[in-house]
C-alpha cells in the first residue's frame, strides 16, 4: 500500500509517542511514500522545540535525527504549488481544518489523482475527517 504521510503521523513515530506504533506498522509497510515538501520543515520545526524545550533529551534527539535521516530519502515530495496552495484555500470548507492541514489535504488529493490507491497516515482527527468529507 502506498501512504501520503501527514506529519503528524510521522512525528509520533520519530518521537515514539504512545499510539504510534500502528502509525510505524504502517510506515514500515508502505510501498511508495509521498508527502508535501512542508513535511519538511514542521520536523525540523519539532527538533528545534525539542532541543529548546527539553535540553536533557539531547541523546533522544540523536536518535530522532538518525531515525529521520533514515526515513526521509525514501519520501517521494511534492511541492508546494501555487495549484496546491489554491486548492488549499478551498479544500473541505466545512472543516475546521489548520492552514498547514489544508496545505496537506490539498497535497494528498493531488497525489490521490496521480495514485488512486494511496492511503492517508495521519494521526490528527480534523485532517482525517477532512479526506472523508473531499
Amino acid at each position: 500500500m502506498n501512504l501520503y504521510l501527514d506529519a503528524s503521523a510521522v512525528l509520533a513515530v520519530l518521537f515514539r509517542e504512545s499510539g504510534a506504533d500502528e502509525a510505524a506498522a504502517r510506515l514500515n509497510a508502505a510501498g511508495r511514500r509521498y508527502s508535501s515538501r512542508l513535511l519538511f520543515v514542521e520536523v525540523e520545526r519539532a527538533f528545534c522545540r525539542l532541543a529548546l524545550k527539553a535540553p536533557q533529551r539531547r541523546a533522544d534527539l540523536t536518535r530522532i535525527r538518525r531515525d529521520w535521516a533514515a526515513l526521509s530519502p525514501t519520501i517521494d515530495l511534492l511541492e508546494m504549488t501555487r495549484a496546491i496552495c489554491d486548492s488549499a484555500g478551498r479544500v473541505a470548507p466545512a472543516a475546521s481544518l489548520r492552514t498547514l492541514d489544508a496545505i496537506h489535504l490539498a497535497t494528498f488529493l493531488e497525489v490521490r489523482a496521480m495514485d488512486p490507491y494511496v492511503r492517508l497516515l495521519a494521526l490528527d482527527r480534523r485532517l482525517i475527517e477532512a479526506v472523508e468529507q473531499a
